[in-house]
């Protein structure tokens, strides 16, 4: 994981590729790019120091379609072909194409596969752990080898880092629709890999590491069963409650996650689906051998369907991009991407509260990504340290619980 934090910094690079219609401006082809800031107002500023350039000052005439060289010919020329600055950079993609969650599982059925994993059961990604003993020859070698058994996840990490991976919206747990909090999480409640500093599986594996648990960040206060319904198939709503934390309740839990923008232009949600790779497939499965989701909730969803948590960690995606903007007058624009550096770097959380999820919703509400009310929405699902108690009992009464009875009842 790269370490450093580079200045985002704005840079326009603008190319002479002109020809010059007949009707003015809004015919002519021409070709701007704009270094990480993908708007309208990027957009603009490009335009006119294009114009600025002497070989382009004559290039671009006034015309009645609203081209008089200034910054409103932007707007004239999004409008005369419907299209909208925001979607347009929201689908900005390298030429090449996308990386899927189909191409990262290499299965031959992928979609079930990634489907299931994300549940948290029903895959070998989920439930394999390493063994000295095959049942086909005792004496064997060593199987089931994680990091071997998926090793393509270390290299499409690598890509991960200089190409979108798709987020997976056609899955429930991560549909946008179920994400009106902006914020997605893991958690896991078992290690299966050893030598990684993370965990307490150890060697030899079948004495070892049977059964261990990952490194204790959080304590699970309970779980709504029909918020994971699509993941548990419990017909059921319920709270299973879990008190006492670490050993004395459900034991020791990880969890991990991020959360993007209200804008879909926004590195934070272009990348979202690179954030959900590298938490959940390389930072925790590849790297630390995690696994297991807490029995009623998916291992990975939408905030709104994981349970009820004191805290989590988090990862934010720092980008390096250039969007190229290209515009054909039969066409309108089209944006590609380029020179793309990912980087997954602990969130930067408001009053330097980092790798810290809630922190981090917070300050990206000081930035007016998010709604004061997805903000404070966050807290019902991360209760922060030693509110479990409070938060069981208030959980209890949404669902007309209501704990204990007055000492006089029957008399």
């Amino acid at each position: 994981m790269k370490l450093h934090y580079p200045a985002r910094h704005l840079t326009f690079l603008l190319i002479s590729s002109l020809t010059r219609g007949s009707d003015g401006c809004s015919r002519s082809v021409f070709s701007l790019e704009l270094r990480n800031e993908c708007s309208i107002a990027a957009l603009k500023t490009a335009y006119l120091n294009f114009l600025a350039e002497p070989a382009n000052d004559q290039l671009l005439l006034s015309s009645s379609s609203g081209c008089d060289g200034t910054g409103d010919d932007v707007d004239a020329l999004l409008d005369t072909h419907g299209q909208n600055i925001q979607l347009l950079c929201a689908k900005a993609s390298d030429p090449g194409g996308e990386i899927t969650f189909n191409d990262i599982v290499q299965q031959k059925d992928g979609t079930k596969f990634v489907e299931s994993f994300y549940k948290g059961g029903g895959t070998y990604w989920n439930e394999e752990v390493q063994t000295n003993y095959d049942l086909d020859d005792p004496n064997g070698p060593t199987t089931n080898v994680l990091r071997e058994d998926i090793g393509q996840v270390r290299g499409y990490y690598e890509l991960a880092e200089k190409s979108r991976v798709r987020y997976p919206n056609e899955y429930d747990n991560f549909n946008v629709d179920n994400c009106a909090i902006n914020s997605v999480m893991c958690c896991w409640s078992l290690d299966r890999q050893a030598n990684d500093n993370n965990g307490n599986c150890a060697t030899p594996y079948d004495s070892n590491c049977v059964d261990k648990d990952p490194a204790d960040n959080t304590d699970v206060c309970g779980v709504h069963l029909d918020r994971g319904r699509t993941s548990n198939k419990l017909n059921a709503d319920g709270f299973t409650v879990f008190e006492g934390g670490d050993n004395d309740g459900e034991g020791p839990t990880h969890c991990h996650g991020f959360a993007f923008s209200n804008n879909p232009a926004d590195a934070e949600t272009r990348y979202m689906g690179n954030n959900l790779f590298f938490v959940s497939m390389y930072d925790h499965m590849y790297q630390r051998g995690y696994a297991r989701n807490i029995p009623g909730a998916p291992m990975c969803g939408c905030i709104e369907q994981m349970p009820v948590v004191t805290r989590s960690d988090c990862t934010q995606v720092d980008v390096n991009e250039t969007f190229n903007f290209r515009y054909n007058p039969s066409s309108g624009f089209s944006v590609t991407t380029s020179h793309v550096d990912i980087e997954f770097n602990s969130c930067q959380g408001l009053n330097n509260n980092n790798n810290d999820l809630s922190a981090y919703v917070a300050k990206l509400e000081t930035e007016g990504k998010v709604t004061l009310a997805q903000k404070n929405e966050l807290k019902k699902y991360l209760v922060e340290k030693g509110n479990c108690p409070n938060a069981i009992e208030r959980n209890l009464a949404s669902k007309g619980i209501v704990r204990g009875f007055g000492e006089d009842v029957y008399e």
